[in-house]
């Protein structure tokens, strides 16, 4: 069947093929027409220009403020600053009147320059003495190009083109100075863009085949043998079509004797039929694997049993076993298939086991790192008892022993893992209270809290033991009244318990060392951080990895410990 669907495709094929030739030279032909119209229109764009510039240096020669402006500068020689700004209010007059594309400066014999652009002259100007003689003793228009910026102005731009004439004194008939057109190459380079496909490219030269612009790629490298094609061949005003080997030069002249040349690669000239080649060689790729679909589904089905078999076992592969898997024949292929479900029931089975088992050994590992709280705070809250009734302070020892008894009351829970968030709060509160009697000069504290957060669940006893480190570490060995804030939040599904001291702080290298146990797991020789760690670690046992603790620091500025928890840990367990 692949084979005959083969044999039947030929035919189309070749249509295809002559199809693709004959739309090749239409397309071919008519892209080249649309290219010289392209053409065309630049020649004319690039004419107006020209004929702006001979407009207005025929206005600058007859203007009568300019004459008699011309006329003062030869008298009033300390003037040389009001005649120059003089000069170039005019010639920004008359500017308005022939378009914007290019500055026009006129630069008298002595020195005197009027200007029409907005920068300003620079300190020496860079026309020597031959080239202000040519253009000043000629009154023909002459060209030349100036790399790097204006040689007149304070213009360090990309290569400008300067196109100049002699400026005559009507009242003598003879030359003052010069007029002067500037015209950036960019300007020209934009006038003679044209969408002629890739590595295409134009250029403006003048008769004896010097070039005034160009839109070159910087991967071309035939473009003197290009100048010379057209410098030598280029003849008559009609646009003129050079061919060559890989490409057509259209050549076009100016009016004022400059040449326009633009090279087309033949290769975008067929570029359209070549999408009409890629459009039917698409169908017929289509069609080909089309019919080796259907070809290889004939030949599948009557492996459908293997094909079901193969993909149930991806899905138990993947742990997925509530996918069902029937015995749809009784011969060798459905006794395998039999096989196959009860051993996916077997693994199914075992897996729930060890499921079972592991949650086990989880809450086991919890329950032990809980009991491993040190439990020397009972020891010194029971000696401040005793002293406390010692002394006869019946009122602060019946509040001390309260707060134990609170304190402890919630620590046991019943033996509950997680509380409410209220709970864990009354239990920080106890001990708070028990600390502020014992220590009242050390510290106060605040505690903020979110009451629609009263009845979320977390895990037991991981306040305290933070709010013991701060008075311990930070606010203990403090010289002044310190302060310990509580504050607790929701953020987007996660509950946010941040403990926060202005004690004594730590050195960056402690904080290193707490931050690196934390991340790696707890450490039983580091005493200094172990009821972190342990919160941390019980964290990671009841909510996962992506929650738990971290804490900054800054010596003398005091210590923050962070506490990320699930919104609803009873989700989680």
């Amino acid at each position: 069947m692949l084979y005959l669907s083969l044999f039947m495709m030929i035919p189309l094929a070749c249509e295809g093929f002559l199809i693709y030739y004959e739309s090749n030279n239409q397309i071919s032909n008519r892209t080249l027409l649309l290219s010289s119209q392209i053409v065309e229109n630049n020649v004319k764009k690039l004419d107006t220009l020209l004929g702006s510039i001979q407009k207005m240096t025929m206005a600058v020669n007859s203007d009568s403020t300019i004459q008699r402006l011309i006329r003062q500068s030869a008298i009033e020689i300390d003037r040389n600053d009001d005649i120059s700004k003089l000069l170039s209010l005019r010639l920004i007059d008359l500017g308005q009147l022939y378009g914007g594309v290019f500055s026009t400066y006129i630069i008298l014999d002595n020195k005197i320059v009027g200007k029409t652009s907005y920068y300003d002259l620079r300190e020496r100007i860079d026309i020597d003495h031959d080239l202000y003689s040519q253009i000043r003793n000629h009154g023909d228009f002459q060209t030349f190009i100036h790399y790097g910026g204006s040689p007149i102005v304070a213009y360090q731009g990309g290569t400008v083109l300067l196109i100049g004439t002699s400026l005559i004194n009507r009242e003598t008939g003879k030359p003052y100075g010069i007029v002067v057109h500037e015209i950036r190459q960019a300007i020209l380079e934009n006038m003679m863009q044209a969408d002629f496909g890739e590595h295409s490219y134009s250029l403006l030269l003048k008769s004896d085949g010097i070039m005034l612009a160009n839109t070159i790629h910087s991967n071309f490298n035939n473009i003197f043998e290009v100048v010379r094609e057209v410098t030598d061949q280029a003849i008559g005003t009609s646009l003129e079509i050079i061919e060559k080997k890989e490409c057509f030069v259209l050549v076009k002249y100016l009016t004022n004797g400059w040449i326009l040349a633009s090279v087309v690669y033949k290769h975008f000239l067929r570029e359209n039929s070549r999408n009409i080649f890629n459009i039917l060689l698409m169908v017929i790729t289509i069609f080909f694997f089309i019919d080796i679909f259907v070809s290889r589904k004939l030949a599948s089905y009557e492996l459908a049993p293997i094909v079901k078999m193969n993909t149930y076992v991806d899905f138990v592969k993947e742990g997925d076993f509530s996918r069902s898997l029937y015995t749809i024949r009784h011969d060798e292929i459905g006794e395998l298939t039999d096989n196959i479900r009860q051993m996916a029931t077997r693994i199914n089975t075992l897996i729930n086991t060890i499921k079972k088992e592991q949650a086990q050994l989880r809450l086991h590992e919890y329950e032990v790192l809980q009991a491993q709280i040190n439990p020397h705070f009972l020891y010194n809250t029971l000696d401040s008892i005793n002293w406390l009734a010692c002394k006869g302070d019946v009122k602060k020892t019946t509040e001390m022993i309260s707060s134990v008894s609170t304190f402890f009351r919630i620590g046991l829970s019943n033996g509950e893992n997680i509380i409410p968030l209220c709970d864990e709060i009354e239990h920080v509160r106890s001990y708070l209270t028990v600390e502020k009697i014992r220590f009242p000069d050390k510290f106060n504290y605040f505690i903020f809290q979110n009451q629609s957060l009263s009845e979320c669940f977390i895990p037991k006893l991981i306040l305290q033991p933070v709010v013991e480190n701060a008075i311990a570490h930070g606010i203990r060995p403090s010289d002044t009244m310190c302060m310990i804030m509580i504050h607790i939040e929701e953020d987007d599904n996660i509950i946010c318990i941040q403990v926060v001291d202005n004690g004594v702080g730590m050195e960056i290298s402690k904080l290193h060392e707490i931050q690196a146990v934390l991340a790696n797991g707890q450490s039983e020789n580091n005493t200094d951080c172990y009821g972190l760690s342990n919160i941390n670690d019980r964290i990671h046992i009841l909510a996962g990895r992506e929650y738990g603790l971290s804490i900054a620091s800054e010596r003398n500025n005091g210590t923050s410990v962070r506490i990320i928890l699930p919104n609803d840990l009873r989700k989680k367990l």
